[in-house]
């Protein structure tokens, strides 16, 4: 970085510092402090897509295959956790996209849990596919927080991305819905 920048930098550090989401304080070029980021809890027990019983791997049980095209669904942390969704609905809704390194670097911790484990995901040769956002709520939000994530896992571990999906339609935002069933519905047929 040349010097201008370097000043640059540093005086909009000054102006605007940078704070943690979850406690407010300020932090060294992150929006989410170290004992933050350490306190964000990994799921250790994989379930079922459908149901939520616990089954091997995040598998789809043979009761909810006809249902759910999913062979298997790892799910990295809960979406419960007060931080873990402060996180991302800062990410998504304040337009912060450096906040996609924080859930990065939770999700290599998530993968190299499973990796001790015996559990690599990159046995198989895994392709990387991120859901589209439709071109409106790209454009609005400035990118795409899936893509971008995709992609850095992509770098760490390199595999594949693919945009194989194609969105079809515009709906209403998932977190605007709290009811599991009209969730379901409003993705129905998007892809």
């Amino acid at each position: 970085m040349s010097y201008p920048h370097r000043i640059a930098q540093w005086i909009l550090e000054v102006v605007f510092p940078y704070r943690c989401v979850s406690c407010g304080r300020y932090c060294d070029r992150e929006y989410l402090c170290t004992p933050c980021f350490h306190g964000l809890p990994i799921k250790k027990q994989s379930e079922c897509i459908g149901c939520k019983r616990p089954t091997p791997d995040g598998q789809t049980c043979v009761f909810c295959k006809e249902e759910n095209p999913l062979d298997q669904l790892l799910i990295v942390s809960d979406f419960n956790d007060p931080v873990v969704a402060l996180v991302i609905k800062r990410m998504k809704y304040s337009f912060i996209s450096d906040l996609i390194r924080p859930l990065h670097q939770l999700t290599n911790r998530y993968l190299t849990l499973r990796a001790r484990k015996g559990n690599s995901f990159l046995l198989n040769d895994p392709l990387l596919v991120p859901v589209p956002l439709h071109i409106r709520r790209e454009n609005w939000r400035g990118f795409n927080q899936a893509a971008m994530l995709a992609d850095l896992l992509a770098n760490a571990y390199q595999t594949r991305v693919t945009s194989a999906l194609r969105r079809t339609g515009h709906r209403s935002p998932q977190a605007d819905i709290q009811e599991r069933e009209k969730r379901l519905e409003n993705v129905r047929g998007l892809y």
